[in-house]
């Protein structure tokens, strides 16, 4: 597979769940074959596991109802 057939621009839409529905069935069907977009793939779903972890707990303020 030669880097022009990889869809690494859109494995972090892909990842966020935000693309079209041709853009992800497109990507869906990629990473079936290619182990390269798949490992790219998870380290992005790594980072965003992270990610959630590094924003401070805040309690809301009294006067939000």
């Amino acid at each position: 597979m030669t880097d022009q057939t990889h869809v690494s621009e859109l494995l972090p839409g892909y990842a966020l769940e935000c693309l079209d529905a041709d853009d992800a069935s497109k990507v869906t069907k990629h990473l079936a074959t290619c182990a390269t977009c798949r490992a790219e793939l998870t380290a992005y779903y790594a980072t965003m596991e992270r990610l959630a972890l590094t924003s401070p707990t805040a309690a809301p303020p009294p006067a939000l109802k």
